[in-house]
């Protein structure tokens, strides 16, 4: 799976999940870092700075995991996928 690919399944997914838990601030933040991560990915965007603000691993673990085991896991993934970027674009 290409790297949009993941990012769009996963905000696919975390909305579903932010309809069952509107008032969830995590979910919130996670579908902002993703709107990010993805305006990125396609060029929309070409500041990278900020992906050293992104937190989505650790809010997948902590908040997410409890709630949806399955979001959490593409979740892992989208911060993996983070991990990359930072490296290729944060030299």
């Amino acid at each position: 799976m290409s790297r949009i690919d993941v990012l769009l399944k996963a905000k696919a997914a975390t909305e579903k999940l932010q309809e069952r838990y509107p008032s969830d601030s995590s979910i919130g933040s996670i579908l902002k870092q993703l709107s990010f991560l993805i305006e990125l990915e396609r060029g929309e965007r070409s500041d990278a700075s900020r992906l050293n603000e992104i937190i989505i691993g650790v809010l997948a673990l902590k908040e997410i995991d409890p709630l949806a085991p399955d979001v959490a896991e593409l979740l892992y993934s989208v911060a993996e996928e983070v991990e990359v970027m930072k490296r290729a674009m944060l030299k």
